[in-house]
């Protein structure tokens, strides 16, 4: 019997955390397509939305024991090249291609690791937006040192 009732919370506790995370990486991709080169940093931070989102990463009999926070930005970088001060605010962002990729893998992989290919970066120079996405992030980052606290 016992059984029988966590089978039938456990999938729900899931599922809520799937929609949860789900919701929170569309979101976060509808904000960037808002984006406009030359944006502040505070526009830019309004524009994509600070919240975090919270989802349950262990749970028994339909109650979470263990959360997870996710923070928007999910994390931040510093560079610097001559007069120029780079910030890279990562978005979580996730996209459909990867998550059939790595569907099978879900059992392999710890749970709330988020890795870097599901990331979206956005480059700020001197304070304004540059522009996004890990190919033009890169190339602009090519010749920089990271800032170090």
């Amino acid at each position: 019997m016992l059984t029988l009732l966590c089978m039938l919370f456990l999938p729900g506790c899931a599922t809520l955390s799937q929609e949860n995370t789900a919701q929170f990486r569309k979101d976060n991709q509808e904000h960037l397509r808002l984006l406009t080169p030359g944006m502040t940093k505070d526009v830019v931070l309004a524009t994509m939305g600070i919240a975090p989102v919270s989802r349950c990463l262990r749970s028994t009999g339909g109650i979470c024991h263990e959360f997870e926070t996710i923070d928007n930005p999910y994390r931040r970088s510093y560079f610097d090249a001559g007069r120029k001060r780079y910030e890279v605010l990562y978005y979580y962002t996730d996209d459909q291609k990867r998550e059939l990729q790595y569907y099978y893998q879900q059992l392999k992989r710890y749970e709330s690791a988020i890795d870097d290919d599901q990331l979206t970066p956005v480059l700020l120079e001197n304070g304004k937006l540059a522009g996004w996405g890990k190919d033009f992030v890169d190339e602009k980052l090519r010749a920089t040192t990271p800032i170090t606290d």
